[in-house]
């Protein structure tokens, strides 16, 4: 309902807040690590290998937010500098609690496992029992990183509205409290847990239509554009 700095300045708040505690948990897990669970590296064929990679792909969607942040930065900011650095924790992150996950449970247990990550929190002990309970700690970082996605996700369809209208910030607030209601009744949609990983997997290819392929086609259009544009420049300096 606000402009994007407010928005800007709780994810500066809560990145730290969410990135300690899992590079910690992560790093923690580590204790009860059997190396000899990597091993061999390869052990399915490769295209088994790409498909994963491309399922994989549905954990990094949302990068295209930065686009719309990008454009309320400074001219003299490294933003390519910025978005690297901000896919490039990600990509850290992920690996290292994949590994993580790897050499705790053995790939053949973490098949099994529905959360593998708040499983590896239940397993992870903090020297001197500080916290006994480590993963009701861990759900508030959850949350926190889910709010975290959801609300950068939901202001760019909103300011994207705003933006395609041609309206003021009434409408985007008006927008942002009406657009709840009908995001709510989807959310509530799957009965079960497996209904709700058909939709996230829906959602996944969905949304590598609308950042991988419609933006390229976009360029493609732009591309030839700019060869039609130069053809007829040219024509008429010839003319």
């Amino acid at each position: 309902m606000h402009e994007i700095d407010t928005l800007a300045r709780v994810n500066e708040i809560l990145f730290p807040l969410i990135l300690f505690p899992i590079l910690f948990i992560a790093l923690a897990s580590f204790q009860k690590a059997e190396w000899n669970n990597i091993l061999p590296l390869i052990r399915v064929p490769w295209e088994t290998i790409i498909t994963g990679a491309f399922e994989t792909n549905f954990s990094f969607q949302g990068y295209e937010i930065m686009l719309i942040f990008f454009a309320f930065a400074h001219e003299n900011t490294g933003k390519v500098k910025a978005g690297f650095y901000g896919i490039g924790i990600s990509v850290f992150v992920y690996t290292l609690i994949v590994l993580a996950g790897i050499v705790v449970f053995g790939h053949e247990e973490l098949q099994r496992v529905t959360w593998p990550t708040l499983e590896l929190v239940k397993s992870t002990q903090v020297p001197g029992l500080i916290l006994e309970r480590l993963e009701s700690a861990f759900l508030a970082v959850w949350v926190a990183a889910v709010f975290t996605t959801v609300a950068n996700g939901y202001y760019a369809v909103i300011y994207g509205l705003r933006q395609l209208l041609k309206k003021g910030m009434l409408f985007q607030r008006i927008a942002s409290i009406v657009l709840i209601f009908p995001l709510f009744f989807v959310a509530i949609g799957p009965q079960n847990i497996v209904e709700l990983f058909k939709m996230t997997s829906l959602i996944g290819y969905t949304t590598v239509w609308i950042s991988v392929v419609s933006p390229l086609i976009h360029w493609l259009i732009m591309l030839y554009r700019d060869r039609g544009r130069k053809r007829e420049k040219g024509s008429d300096a010839h003319g």
